[in-house]
């Protein structure tokens, strides 16, 4: 990724975070995406902090932070460790029927914990659940990271994580391309030629008609008083398909 200064302020908002950034919610940091990822046995918690810390460091858009600075939201790349970012809890001790309970308040509690101008904006746990097996929880706010991109995170890590087992019995690790950098997307957005080029699309744009979307019985009322629930049955084989196949193929 791209050195940027703990303190630079040469990180333009793009136009979704200005977007949030302009709805001024009371709780903004509650804005947060999150997976719970099924975890091999085998995972050793050092290995996976490590290939966390590196998951990190390898996208420039999980080390971001943002301040308010005269009415004004700064964007920049915070410089704190990124062990900070990671806890792992062991709960196989605890009965099975409070495991869950457990889990749920404390993936609450970190979703809670994001602030602005303090620390980072994802999280990482891990959870040794005894018989039922371990989990790897991942939250981030939705100013650096969506829950598309939470799905492909997933699969980064494991892959950096593989690397790491297989680097240290001797064997030839998968060098992953070079991660996207969002500091640049964010600057390519907000130059001059892209502006220009915006603003040069402004009268095509304004002076299109509305398309009406086609509906199935235009006849209908089109009220929310009139709406319903449908309910699709589809076999096994497709359901599992659309969740793990598609998913794969489209990296969604």
């Amino acid at each position: 990724p791209e050195p940027i200064r703990a303190d630079s302020d040469d990180i333009p908002i793009t136009p979704i975070q200005h977007w949030f950034l302009e709805l001024d919610f009371k709780k903004p940091t509650l804005w947060n995406a999150s997976m719970l990822f099924h975890a091999p046995q085998s995972v050793r918690v050092d290995l996976l902090q490590k290939a966390i810390a590196s998951l990190v460091a390898r996208h420039d858009a999980l080390r971001l932070q943002f301040r308010k600075v005269k009415e004004q939201w700064i964007q920049y790349v915070e410089a704190e460790d990124c062990n900070c970012v990671f806890q792992a809890f062991d709960l196989s001790a605890s009965p099975e029927d409070t495991q869950l309970q457990q889990l749920s308040r404390i993936t609450s509690n970190i979703h809670s914990s994001f602030k602005f101008g303090q620390g980072r904006l994802v999280r990482f746990a891990f959870f040794n659940l005894g018989q039922r097996g371990n989990r790897l929880f991942i939250a981030a706010h939705h100013l650096v990271c969506d829950g598309m991109s939470l799905q492909i995170l997933g699969e980064e890590l494991e892959d950096i994580y593989s690397d790491i087992v297989r680097s240290r019995s001797g064997e030839n690790g998968k060098e992953l391309p070079p991660a996207p950098s969002f500091i640049a997307w964010a600057r390519h957005l907000s130059s001059i030629t892209v502006r220009k080029e915006a603003l040069s699309e402004r009268s095509y744009w304004s002076s299109q008609e509305a398309v009406e979307i086609p509906v199935d019985f235009s006849a209908g009322v089109n009220t929310m008083g009139s709406t319903g629930p449908l309910s699709l049955v589809m076999p096994k084989y497709e359901s599992a398909a659309l969740v793990s196949l598609a998913q794969r193929q489209y990296r969604s």
